[in-house]
């Protein structure tokens, strides 16, 4: 099996035998953190509107807590759990 360079640490490493044919970064637990993080910086670039529903829905929420009692305020929404 030939060694490959791990895009993080530039240093060789040996694949682990059953993952060779995938594996790009070493097992070094900064290595490790860097591939996590490039995989969830690729999946937000590929999902940009997954978290936005959410939030969307929070603010209508407390807009409709502030429709339905005009005479509390803007104290309402704060005690609304969401």
């Amino acid at each position: 099996m030939k060694p490959l360079v791990c895009p993080h640490c530039r240093i060789p490493f040996l694949p682990e035998i059953h993952n060779a044919w995938h594996q790009r970064y070493c097992s070094a637990k900064p290595c490790q953190r860097a591939r996590n993080r490039a995989s969830c910086r690729r999946w937000r670039q590929a999902n940009p509107d997954y978290y936005r529903g959410r939030s969307d829905r929070r603010v209508r929420m407390r807009h409709r807590v502030l429709d339905d009692r005009p005479e509390e305020g803007i104290e309402s929404w704060v005690r609304v759990t969401l």
